[in-house]
């Protein structure tokens, strides 16, 4: 009997049909060897017989073809050949396309995604956040419902958009077939199912074992590499193993990105132009990246009649966004992370006339959303990332089905059944459920480059206060998170003197012209103020400042707060309010970093009852009837009535007929969303629409009043197949009451306002900066009607060419809602599918377009809706222009071209390009042009099963030729699967040259949108672990040539030796890339003597031990002895040796924090020598101190302190030369810009003359007579202040000093000399007078009364020199011929006297002065302003650098100046300019190797199925080894912990044989050591919130707390077998491993990963190998989902971390 493909099956016509249920059973789509069955003849009701087996198949039927199963049907009547799932949609009521493997393979869909929007009816159209959504007949996305196996998909939390994103999801690799059934079925699947259903049926385990695997990259024209995006696919099916069948797979799918036609500039300069050079950027439209897919299929027959079915999938989605929606805009970094796990277990079974079904699925999704914004581009001591989106969204859903089809009579089967879910949602996008709660994030958890702002973390997570307006719509109350109070109504209370008033006028609005009412309620909130805050009032003693004081207080708490000074902010409440007051802003902060977190349920029930009536031999009636009752929305029904007839008797022309009714209930989102899917942005200047525009976000909000959707569907077609055509005619029409539609409620989100003194939301002139979102939600509009045909004609020409023609007419309208469209969104009103295959000698090429003609896009609001612009003048809205919001209608097309080649049966091979004409839409988020290439290759069986080696005997027994290699191999194969022995006894006398040769290519992804620099703090460094910060991918090519003899001695002795030459040193495992291509580094490989002595094997030697049954323990050489006794069931094996060769990992993926010494650049200060910079000043806060600057950088030595140690000027000069030469190399053009003019200049050097000045202050009376005759006050003053024109070494009056005259002392001291000659007279001669200076010309430090006037004389003091420290006082302000005021920097006189003071003589005086340029001892003491907290404190002398070095040292100043002053000066970096400092640094662990060790090894074979194992490791003669931690509470910084054993290594294991072509294996274990449960453990931090630059966010660290005893377990399941000596022979695997950290120590004896992906990972790993000749083995593994299972540490506290997905592909040759 000959059968095409394995879809093929039979239809049975027969002359009876009380035993029709039997033909129903047995008739399925499998190709094999049918079980017989006599039925009796029955061939009236042959229509009947299909749509049973039609009815059988659908899933709320619960009679899923059951691909693995084989039957037979035997009659004596007609037989007919055809596909089983095409004939089938047939006779199923409802007009049904099936999607089959052949049709996807014939346009290589990688994705459910890529084809079913070629089918006629079925619409593709991309939501707000690109999102592709999927209409069936015009209905909306949430009208279609996606089943896989029968099973509803979970989706997301709404339905609006459907469920389309879930098609991308599906892969088609594994899909048998795709169900497309067009028209209302909630009565035969439930809610949703309003315009159709999806349903994708997934592959079963096949009978005959084999292996696939598909291959493709793909790429755009702008993609730099060859093919930059890959897929792949491995699938293994074991075959029929006894009563068990199963199948395996896993694969990978890289989800290109799509990116925007506008192109923005990467950088801008300060006047809004490109930098050149810089590049562009372009935004995504949709999330891209990968998913990873691995799962199993397990069958087992418990009998004839009953079967069970598990299934296990896992999906891993790591997906990213990057957004820039103008030149103004910030760069946006989202991410988005998926786990998504399915299982299922389904129990099948039948008797003579029921068939059942029970199932019960579980599936669970965690995705985590994080949106960061690249704020600038900054050191890495301030970050560059803002935290600015945070969703962690949990999504469950369980469900139970029971079901059952029953033969009545001989006209009606019965089909009915009930099921129950449960959907559970939490997330805080969802905050409107009724159940919520807040929790506080940690922005460093998300991300750890972010921004330090004046020492805190840049993050935009707050938990804003909605309240409703008059229209119910949410606003933002900010006002109620400033000032904390709410009035009997709810609104917000605030203070008579807002924070609006104080931004404008200040807290002395009298002062800066407020009017006068305004005055009145800045004094009335003050008098609150006071008689709140009595305390605080009581610190300015009554005085007329405490009012202003206490609203300047109160205004800036948060600044108080900043700086510890929390207790000095007024708390304040309305007059009325018994609560207890708040500071400005208290509730505010409160809401930094938190969430509201909602969750919600839904538990809905359903039941159904249907029948399938044949009411004659062309009739067939379908009537059905189902209740659900929803826990939201109470009791629906559905019914659906269907027919069929077969026209004039011929069953290739059938008319069809419905009527049905449906529903949709809203989904989660919809009635609890309050979510900002997208913020506004800037979008500066867009071309059309003007300049300083902003683009509007969209804000989400749900509505709770929502009602079920309600429809009535209608539907006639004709269906006809004649000769090589197929023709399709519908013409349908969908009634649906209660429509639900999003809609913009013509509000806005405005999370920024900017509000006028009386509080009204002006807007502003840079409003466009920061716009407001569009605020969208759903209702329910009335009625919708959407009525329209389809037609489709398949035609094949000849045998070479065929075609396909489909069209689709929609008439879609609106006939409720008056401010929405009259014709529905994202229906086009027309949709034309063509496609065109040829098809010869193995050559196929596909040619295939879809054109949407007439649609109003959803997402292009026209006139520019969703922007706004902002002046001078107010804000404008453009949505605010028209009364109706309006959409743009579109057409467009898309085509496509495929060209494949089947190399053999098995091979194929295939080019294409997707979207030939390159269309592009950004609000539709085509795709551009693709280009693909893909290579499909399927193996079949190689190790014979029970029957083929029946087979194999028979054979022999006629004489047939069969091979021995094969006969031998299979033995060997049984014999050894588990217990192999150490020595050959067979092998023959000899010596052999062995040898291989392997070519080895890794690949490993990474999180390469990492800045270089990891957020710094001037007391953290990334040391060692700057690998494991950054995640860097990366590739390489390695080689291997292993050359040795392999030699048998006499009967019992073996030796093999083996060295080779490779890239890398020491074993392949400690890297994950080589460091060489070359064959650069030898080893020894192996050098093992085997002696055999009865059933002992003796080894000495460098020997290869395999730890556990699945080798990834350790499976490397070690340097010692091992004896192994084997008999029969039963081996020991036994070692010593040293280990250390193959163990150790240096390249761990673990971090931890140590205390110690590290390089970093100095910040401006730290660089100089000074405190810091004083607010508001251009002049530092602290003076220079001659031996100490900055505590804790470089020893406290900056540039001052360094000069001031010199010992001689040259040295001095050498100093400064060296700073200038790193400045210029670091920053040449800041060098330029701020140094050489500096330099360049002539100066003004101020010389020191040793003269000084008495100052008297006298009290003067109201007639301006001095009062008195002794002073009030007596200062001493210097005679050559800076003030004093007559000590400058002016250019104006000398020759200017160039900057070598600088470096010259004769030059230097003709100028002093000039200077005193011309100066010296003046200042002795000095007698002045100031009368009658009021109080208000002097400093309130003077100590001078207020209100009174003074009298001071000035004369000259002599010559001397102050060696003290004195603070100076500004004191008597002066007037000056000009209009500007300076001060006297006076002390006490009596400091003349304090033995600090030595008086000079004038020729000493002189001397010194002219020295006093260069010299460093007599070079004049600036004036340095000091501040306390309070603001002045004062003016310090400073003197210990001479004036000429100060000059230099100053054009250094000017350029330090320009960079940030509290954080280090990046630039600095690699110039030589940096200084040692102590703190937190990040290192890599290390896992030390194991010097020596003895183990023991047992296993036993239980029969031909079972062995197990148990093993002990123990480590010998450890060096002491001691882990540091950084704690803050040890003397030294750091906890150390010492150890002096490594491994106590426990392990058990098994392998169980499941049949011949498939095993699994499991292999578990402890390091019981301490050591191994310190690295299983936890650093101790605490969180200290940063406060200022100074005081920046940071982790403290304490010690390490112990973890549990580590351990670490494998699962693996195999199939096949791959063996050098048989070509064609291959196996394909599938792991998780689960290692602990300090489970292991390296080494493991895998080809598939290196020692990095094991040491505390958890992971899952596929791999597949296959022998194409003799000796020649290809091989690939792919490792994805690698997950630290503990915390590592980071500067900001510890981290969950992954790893990225590990490629490798190998070939290896041997000899």
């Amino acid at each position: 009997m000959e059968w095409k493909t394995e879809y093929d099956f039979f239809i049975i016509y027969n002359n009876d049909i009380h035993n029709l249920y039997y033909v129903s059973a047995y008739i399925i789509g499998h190709k094999g060897e049918i079980m017989k069955r006599s039925v009796r003849r029955g061939g009236r009701y042959a229509l009947l017989t299909c749509a049973v087996f039609t009815w059988l198949s659908l899933p709320v039927c619960a009679a899923d073809s059951p691909q693995g199963e084989d039957n037979r049907v035997e009659t004596g009547d007609i037989v007919v050949k055809v596909n089983a799932a095409r004939e089938e949609a047939k006779y199923e009521s409802q007009s049904t396309t099936v999607i089959t493997r052949e049709d996807i393979a014939k346009k290589q869909a990688k994705s459910v995604e890529d084809i079913i929007f070629d089918e006629t009816g079925v619409s593709r159209t991309v939501d707000a956040m690109g999102r592709v959504t999927v209409s069936i007949r015009g209905a909306e996305p949430r009208h279609t419902l996606i089943l896989v196996d029968g099973r509803p998909v979970m989706g997301d939390f709404a339905k609006y958009s459907g469920q389309g994103d879930e098609l991308q999801r599906l892969g088609t690799e594994n899909v048998e077939r795709i169900e497309i059934i067009r028209g209302a079925a909630s009565a035969k699947y439930g809610a949703d199912a309003i315009g159709g259903v999806i349903n994708v049926i997934t592959r079963q385990p096949a009978r005959k074992a084999g292996m696939q695997i598909n291959v493709e990259g793909r790429r755009a024209k702008q993609d730099g590499d060859f093919f930059p995006y890959t897929n792949f696919f491995l699938r293994a099916d074991s075959g029929q193993q006894e009563k068990l069948r199963m199948a395996a797979y896993g694969g990978k799918r890289e989800i290109m990105p799509v990116y925007s036609t506008t192109r923005y500039p990467a950088e801008m300069d300060e006047h809004g132009n490109p930098v050149p050079g810089t590049g562009y950027l372009r935004s995504n439209l949709r999330y891209y990246g990968s998913i990873k897919n691995i799962g199993a299929v397990f069958s087992w027959d418990l009998n004839d009649n009953n079967s069970i079915e598990f299934t296990g999938d896992k999906i891993k989605e790591d997906m990213k966004m990057f957004q820039k929606r103008s030149s103004q805009a910030m760069n946006m970094n989202a991410r988005r992370n998926v786990d998504r796990n399915t299982y299922g277990v389904t129990y099948k079974g039948h008797d003579r006339k029921t068939d059942w079904k029970f199932g019960y699925n579980y599936s669970k999704m965690r995705e985590d959303d994080i949106t960061t914004m690249q704020v600038f581009e900054n050191s890495p001591y301030q970050g560059s990332d803002a935290l600015y989106y945070l969703d962690d969204l949990k999504h469950t859903m369980k469900s139970f089905n029971a079901s059952a089809n029953t033969q009545a009579n001989g006209k009606h089967l019965l089909t009915y059944g009930f099921g129950y879910s449960k959907e559970t949602g939490e997330g805080s996008r969802i905050k409107n459920a009724d159940s919520t709660y807040y929790r506080y994030i940690n922005p460093w958890d998300y991300d750890k480059n972010l921004a330090l702002h004046d020492g805190t973390v840049a993050s935009s997570i707050h938990d804003y206060t909605l309240v409703k307006n008059e229209a119910g719509i949410p606003r933002y109350d900010e006002e109620l998170e400033w000032y904390g109070f709410t009035d009997s109504g709810g609104h917000a209370v605030k203070p008579a003197y807002t924070y609006e008033m104080y931004d404008r006028y200040g807290f002395q609005p009298e002062a800066t012209g407020a009017p006068d009412d305004i005055v009145e309620k800045a004094h009335r909130f003050a008098n609150e103020l006071i008689e709140q805050n009595p305390d605080l009032a009581a610190m300015f003693g009554g005085s007329v400042y405490t009012g202003p004081m206490l609203l300047q207080f109160y205004y800036n708490a948060s600044e108080l707060k900043k700086e510890g000074k929390l207790n000095l902010a007024p708390r304040w409440h309305p007059a009325n309010s018994a609560e207890a007051g708040k500071y400005f802003k208290e509730d505010y902060e409160l809401r930094n970093n938190r969430q509201t977190v909602g969750r919600a349920e839904i538990r809905k029930y359903n039941f159904y009852i249907g029948d399938t009536w044949q009411v004659n031999k062309d009739t067939i009636l379908s009537p059905i009837f189902r209740m659900d009752h929803s826990s939201l929305f109470g009791n629906y029904s559905t019914f659906n009535m269907g027919l069929t007839h077969n026209i004039k008797g011929k069953a290739n022309h059938r008319f069809k007929a419905n009527i049905g009714t449906g529903y949709t209930e809203p989904g989660m989102g919809e009635l609890y969303y309050n979510w900002e899917m997208y913020a506004g942005s800037p979008a500066g200047t867009v071309d059309g629409i003007g300049s300083e525009l902003g683009r509007l976000g969209y804000y989400w909000v749900g509505n709770r009043d929502l009602k079920p959707e309600k429809s009535l569907n209608f539907d006639i077609g004709l269906e006809a197949e004649n000769g090589k055509t197929s023709t399709r005619f519908n013409i349908f029409h969908n009634r649906i009451r209660d429509y639900m539609t999003t809609y913009f409620t013509g509000y806005t989100m405005d999370f920024n306002p900017t509000r006028d003194v009386n509080g009204n939301n002006i807007g502003s002139l840079f409003k466009w900066l920061t716009p407001p979102d569009m605020i969208y939600s759903f209702k329910n509009i009335g009625k919708a009607e959407i009525t329209g045909f389809e037609a489709q004609v398949d035609h094949r020409f000849n045998k070479h060419w065929s075609a396909k023609l489909g069209y689709t007419y929609l008439h879609a309208i609106n006939k409720s809602d008056p401010d929405m469209p009259r014709q529905l969104l994202n229906k086009p009103t027309h949709k034309v599918d063509i496609g065109v295959t040829y098809e010869n000698k193995g050559w196929t090429a596909s040619l295939w377009g879809d054109y949407y003609i007439r649609m109003l896009d959803a997402n292009s609001i026209a006139n520019n809706g969703n922007y706004m612009e902002s002046s001078e003048t107010g804000t404008h809205y453009f949505f605010a222009d028209s009364d109706k919001i309006e959409y743009q209608k579109k057409t467009f097309g898309l085509w496509n071209l495929l060209v494949q080649k089947k190399i053999d049966k098995d091979s194929t091979v295939y080019a294409g390009i997707s979207n030939i004409l390159n269309h592009r839409d950004d609000d539709q988020a085509f795709m551009e042009r693709t280009y693909r290439f893909g290579v499909n290759i399927k193996f079949g069986p190689t190790i014979l099963t029970p029957e083929e080696k029946a087979a194999r005997a028979v054979k022999t027994a006629n004489g047939e030729s069969v091979s021995e290699v094969d006969a031998d191999k299979q033995d060997t194969l049984e014999r050894d699967w588990f217990i192999r022995p150490v020595f050959d006894v067979n092998k023959k006398k000899g010596v052999e040259l062995i040898g291989d040769y392997r070519m080895r290519w890794n690949s490993f992804t990474g999180k390469n949108n990492k800045p270089d620099q990891a957020t710094m703090t001037m007391t953290t460094s990334v040391g060692s672990a700057y690998k494991n910060y950054r995640e860097k991918g990366g590739h390489g090519f390695e080689q291997r040539l292993r050359l040795g003899v392999d030699a048998r001695i006499g009967d019992n002795t073996n030796i093999k030796m083996l060295g080779s030459a490779a890239g890398y040193s020491g074993v392949d495992t400690r890297h994950d890339a080589a460091d060489s291509k070359g064959l650069n580094r030898q080893r020894l490989d192996t050098a093992d003597m085997t002696r055999h002595v009865k059933k002992w094997d003796f080894s000495l030697g460098r020997l290869t031990e395999p730890m556990g049954v699945t080798g990834y323990w350790f499976g490397k050489e070690y340097d010692g002895a091992r004896a192994v006794w084997t008999s029969g069931k039963n081996q020991v094996r036994l070692g010593y040796g040293d280990f250390r060769r193959s163990t150790g990992i240096s390249d761990s993926a673990y971090t931890h924090v140590v205390r110690k010494r590290f390089y970093r650049a100095p910040t401006s200060i730290e660089l100089l020598g000074r405190g810091g910079i004083a607010s508001g000043h251009n002049t530092w806060a602290t003076a220079y101190d001659k031996e100490n600057g900055v505590a804790g950088f470089n020893d406290g030595k900056g540039l001052y302190q360094i000069l001031g140690a010199a010992g001689s000027w040259e040295e001095q000069k050498e100093i400064l030369q060296t700073y200038l030469d790193g400045i210029k190399q670091a920053d040449p053009d800041g060098y330029a810009q701020y140094i050489e003019p500096v330099l360049n200049a002539p100066e003004r050097l101020l010389m020191n003359n040793y003269a000084w000045h008495k100052i008297e202050v006298y009290e003067t009376d109201d007639s301006g007579h001095i009062v008195g005759s002794t002073p009030v006050k007596m200062y001493l003053a210097m005679a050559g202040d800076p003030i004093d024109e007559n000590h400058y070494i002016d250019p104006s009056r000398t020759d200017p000093l160039s900057y070598s005259d600088m470096l010259d002392k004769e030059k230097l001291e003709a100028a002093a000399e000039a200077t005193w000659n011309r100066s010296i007279g003046a200042v002795e001669s000095t007698n002045a007078v100031y009368e009658n200076i009021p109080y208000a010309n002097y400093l309130p430090e003077t100590g001078l009364v207020k209100g009174k006037k003074y009298t001071y004389k000035v004369t000259f003091d002599g010559y001397g020199e102050y060696t003290g420290d004195s603070i100076l006082k500004g004191t008597v302000q002066r007037p000056q011929t000009t209009s500007s005021i300076r001060h006297y920097y006076v002390m006490d006189y009596s400091e003349k006297t304090n033995g600090a003071f030595t008086v000079l003589d004038k020729d000493t005086a002189h001397q010194k002065a002219v020295r006093s340029l260069w010299n460093k001892d007599a070079s004049l003491r600036h004036y340095m302003i000091e501040y306390n907290h309070f603001g002045f404190h004062g003016y310090k002398t400073q003197g210990n650098v001479p004036e000429s070095m100060m000059h230099i040292f100053n054009a250094i100043y000017t350029w330090a100046l320009k960079q940030e002053s509290d954080v280090p000066i990046s630039k600095l970096f690699g110039s030589g300019l940096v200084g040692v400092t102590v703190g937190n640094v990040l290192v890599q662990d290390q896992v030390p190797s194991v010097k020596r060790a003895a183990f023991l090894q047992a296993k036993h074979r239980f029969g031909r199925h079972l062995g197990v194992q148990a093993w002990y490791l123990r480590s010998t003669g450890d060096d002491t080894h001691s882990l540091q931690y950084a704690d803050l509470n040890a003397a030294e910084g750091n906890s150390t912990y010492s150890y002096d054993r490594l491994a106590s290594v426990f392990g058990l294991g098994f392998k169980w044989r499941l049949g011949s072509n498939v095993s699994f294996s499991y292999d578990w274990g402890q390091n019981r050591t301490d050591f191994g449960r310190m690295l299983n453990g936890s650093s101790v931090s605490k969180y200290v919130e940063g406060s200022s630059s100074a005081s920046p966010d940071r982790y403290d660290y304490y010690g390490r707390e112990q973890g549990g005893t580590p351990r670490f377990w494998v699962a693996r399941l195999d199939f096949g077998r791959s063996d050098m000596d048989v070509p064609g022979s291959w196996n394909a695997f599938v792991d998780y491993k689960y290692f602990q950290h300090g489970s292991f120590f390296g080494g493991n004896g895998t080809e598939a990963l290196p020692d990095r992906y094991l040491d505390g990972i958890r992971s899952f790993t596929v791999g597949a190998g296959y022998v194409p000749r003799k000796d020649f083995l290809i091989e690939a593994f792919y490792t994805f989902g690698a997950k630290g299972i503990h915390k590592r540490d980071t500067l900001y506290g510890s981290e969950n971390f992954e790893l990225g997905d590990y490629t490798r592909l190998q070939a290896t040759y041997k000899f």
